[in-house]
């Protein structure tokens, strides 16, 4: 159907997000004008920016404030027409009534839809303008390696990072540890972070020992206790900071309800003590299965280590990896539910449910597991533990049925841009 089409195409356009991303680039560049060299070129497009862009803005609020509009005038369409009983005999009137509304508002539509995907090409290419201006080369190189990560740009904040003096300081090997990640160099990878063990707190799991890696991240990990209406619900999560937990957001959903819990429904129970949650964060861009909590202030008299976030884009299949949480827990306490296993990446797929690829693994995974860290033989999170599927296929007709089971994790890429967003 035409409209709906227009709706769905309209809104992938996302101006709003095209023009915040504007807006934080140009301040990025206003506040480090003296780095750039731009060309004459480059001049006369700054002059058009900084000459069209509070146009731009007032033309983006009217034909938003306008589009707005007109897109409930579709939804509502879309529903009247999905609600016609076509057994009916009034069917046909409410049909022409319709499509005279629908002729009413196309054009506006058509003229509105214009107006948008006019306004994107110009922030696209004014974007492109001030994200692709020249630098200095002979400027601050870590300063540099920062600028060009942030851009995407992963070839030249690596060649800007090595030329970075040594010895680094902590900051400078996070630095290089995120260029390489995505760059997807991982050699370079982990000959820094082997190097830098020390300093970055790296404890590998000891997969021969099992019981030293859970007396390390037995104090990483926390059990969730969710109270619904009276009636209890667990799941498990990681400190990623000191006042942070990293979990699953289903852990949080009543699904009486289908929304998220209030703070004070949720207790976490930590090797230390039980501590309270002052805030839930969950992503702004759509139900990934993924949350943080916040703590209230007084948690920071529990000692606690953080959990290190590895990156997505050096997982690989086959890599052993530990998981460690309290699935199926009893009325007992911290120590008599804390639950450890090993297992591999299975394999890395795309799924409808996750706007990043999922991990399967061969952990299996029981209620209350989930939100668990997934770490990898550096002792990084490389994804949570989050759910199972059945899969029944019958094998002749009216025989035997297979069952097969399997067990996901989402990825930790989720928790650090869930992460950024608060930081943001």
């Amino acid at each position: 159907m035409e409209l709906k089409n227009i709706l769905q195409e309209t809104e992938k356009t996302n101006i709003p997000e095209l023009s915040t991303r504007f807006q934080e680039r140009l301040r990025y560049y206003e506040s480090r004008r003296e780095w750039y060299l731009p060309t004459p070129a480059d001049n006369n497009l700054l002059l058009e920016i900084y000459r069209n862009r509070e146009k731009l803005e007032t033309r983006e609020r009217l034909t938003l404030d306008q589009w707005g509009s007109l897109s409930r005038s579709i939804h509502a369409w879309l529903e009247n027409y999905n609600s016609l009983d076509w057994r009916s005999a009034t069917t046909e009137n409410q049909v022409q009534q319709l499509l005279d509304n629908s002729d009413l508002v196309h054009r506006r539509i058509l003229e509105t839809v214009a107006e948008v995907t006019d306004i994107a090409v110009i922030y696209r290419r004014w974007l492109n303008v001030i994200e692709n201006l020249p630098v200095n080369p002979e400027g601050n190189a870590e300063e540099l390696a920062q600028h060009f990560l942030s851009l995407k740009r992963y070839s030249e904040a690596a060649t800007y990072f090595q030329k970075i003096n040594t010895p680094f300081s902590l900051h400078q090997v996070e630095l290089g540890l995120e260029i390489f990640a995505r760059f997807r160099e991982r050699d370079a990878y982990t000959a820094m972070l082997l190097e830098n063990a020390q300093m970055l707190g790296v404890h590998s799991p000891d997969f021969e020992s099992l019981n030293h890696s859970v007396r390390i991240y037995s104090s990483s990990v926390v059990w969730i206790q969710v109270n619904l209406a009276g009636l209890a619900a667990s799941g498990s999560g990681f400190f990623i900071s000191s006042n942070q937990i990293a979990t699953n957001r289903h852990v949080l959903i009543d699904d009486a309800t289908g929304k998220c819990v209030l703070p004070e429904a949720v207790s976490v129970i930590t090797k230390q003590g039980i501590i309270q949650v002052a805030a839930i964060h969950l992503p702004s861009w759509g139900a990934d299965d993924v949350a943080i909590l916040q703590l209230l202030p007084e948690s920071a008299s529990i000692t606690i280590t953080p959990l290190r976030l590895g990156f997505s884009e050096l997982i690989e299949v086959g890599e052993r990896i530990m998981t460690i949480g309290f699935p199926s827990p009893d009325s007992s306490g911290f120590e008599e539910n804390l639950y450890c296993n090993t297992g591999l990446i299975n394999r890395i797929r795309q799924d409808q449910f996750c706007t990043e690829r999922i991990l399967e693994i061969s952990i299996q995974l029981q209620g209350g597991i989930s939100g668990a860290p997934i770490l990898n033989q550096f002792g990084e999170v490389v994804g949570l533990s989050t759910f199972s599927r059945l899969k029944q296929e019958k094998e002749s007709a009216g025989e035997l049925i297979r069952i097969e089971q399997s067990f996901y994790a989402i990825p930790v890429e989720l928790v650090r841009r869930l992460r950024a967003e608060i930081q943001d």
